[in-house]
């Protein structure tokens, strides 16, 4: 035998092949296929199919992660977070989540936010999804209404929007106009323990501004869908993210 497999109950797939690991989750363009492979135990298609050429494929877009190297639109990236993707690629880990959130960044008309997104949230340890949105938490009054205006409601499956133009992009205001995002620690600190936690997410194209790293704990966009409640255990766990603690991907609890 020169394979081995362990699949995770959010079905990512942690491969041992010849002494090499590999792990990727559904959102791999090669998912179904190798996961047939496996179950045929035909290791020339394993192999063929978890090249590293492959594994890291192109999200669809203008990103891509080909032969170690990091390209937007055909030309190579050398920044943090391509080293970032290098590096998680080194040590086996999927991460095809992080190049659809580069191909999102892209999209963000704000330079900095490409160049400090993504380890501002690494430190924060605030998610990202397979689709490359972030996921985060806000605190909100009892009635789903925002404590700083009460103007907001962020109530349950729906999209909270402030117009772009009308939001501080000013990295060093951290309190400023603005919706905000943030990690759990934060969020549970925030107003003294009252009112309520609430699961949000956000297109990294929608962020306006990013605090220096590990600032705050808390990033501002002008748009947040709104997930879950914190509390309702059987909504949260099926949102499905990256857990920077644990540096897989994982099922948030």
């Amino acid at each position: 035998v020169m394979h081995s497999v362990i699949i995770s109950k959010s079905s990512t797939v942690s491969l041992n092949l010849n002494g090499q690991l590999f792990s990727f989750g559904p959102e791999h363009p090669n998912y179904q296929a190798i996961i047939k492979a496996i179950n045929d135990e035909n290791e020339l298609e394993m192999e063929k199919l978890t090249r590293k050429d492959e594994i890291c494929a192109a999200t669809g877009g203008k990103v891509s992660y080909t032969g170690g190297v990091v390209r937007w639109n055909g030309s190579k990236i050398d920044n943090a977070v391509s080293r970032r993707i290098i590096e998680l690629d080194s040590q086996g880990h999927s991460v095809t989540f992080i190049l659809k959130f580069l191909e999102k960044c892209y999209q963000n008309p704000d330079p900095t936010v490409v160049d400090r997104l993504y380890l501002f949230l690494e430190n924060s340890c605030i998610h990202i999804d397979p689709n490359g949105d972030i996921i985060g938490y806000k605190k909100v009054q009892s009635n789903n209404y925002d404590y700083y205006s009460g103007k907001f409601l962020y109530a349950i499956g729906k999209t909270v929007k402030m117009d772009r133009s009308l939001c501080d992009s000013n990295s060093f205001n951290t309190c400023a106009p603005s919706l905000h995002l943030g990690s759990l620690e934060y969020a549970k600190g925030f107003y003294n323990g009252e009112g309520k936690i609430i699961i949000g997410k956000c297109n990294p194209k929608n962020v306006v501004g990013v605090p220096e790293e590990g600032a705050y704990g808390k990033l501002r966009p002008c748009e947040i869908a709104v997930l879950a409640d914190f509390l309702d255990a059987e909504a949260v766990s099926n949102i499905v993210y990256h857990d920077f603690s644990a540096k897989r991907d994982s099922r948030g609890r």
